[in-house]
């Protein structure tokens, strides 16, 4: 991985499903991390998140869903937000970004750079949070906060109904 990452070769992606979670991270890390390879977020965002994901993977492949900005970047998203065999500052990083969808801001929130995206509809935030609203409620006060903070920006009624 680190030789193929110090020549900026894209093969360094067939590592981003290792079984070993630190060599995945690296993987990952190589294309997300690189000016020159940064093109390839698309398949970063595809990427399947194992269990036994390290939260930076997960924050890499989270925020590679968000610059996307899709229906299915979005699902993707709130997926990871509904999974409870992740880590839950990952969880609640996933509900923060579907509560930001529409208004993106000006930095790459995993690298903390220039980096701006246009302001975007937030319904493919609304709808994929919807979808998994009820599990996220019930979970851990934590992830409870935050996705009815995110849900209360959008203003959705099912929310308001509730509490």
């Amino acid at each position: 991985v680190v030789a193929l990452r110090k020549r900026d070769d894209i093969r360094v992606l067939q590592f981003a499903n290792d079984a070993v979670p630190r060599v995945a991270v690296e993987a990952v890390r190589a294309v997300h991390d690189h000016e020159l390879l940064r093109h390839h977020l698309p398949r970063i965002a595809e990427l399947e998140i194992a269990s036994n994901a390290e939260v930076p993977l997960i924050r890499r492949v989270l925020n590679a869903n968000y610059r996307d900005g899709s229906e299915t970047a979005a699902k993707r998203v709130a997926q990871v937000a509904s999974r409870d065999d992740l880590p839950a500052a990952a969880r609640i990083e996933a509900i923060e970004l579907l509560g930001k969808w529409a208004m993106p801001g000006q930095t790459d929130v995993v690298m903390n750079f220039y980096a701006p995206l246009a302001d975007r509809s937030g319904d493919n935030a609304i709808e994929a949070l919807q979808q998994h609203l009820e599990k996220l409620l019930a979970s851990t006060p934590k992830i409870a906060r935050a996705t009815l903070k995110a849900a209360s920006d959008y203003g959705l009624p099912s929310v308001e109904k509730q509490f």
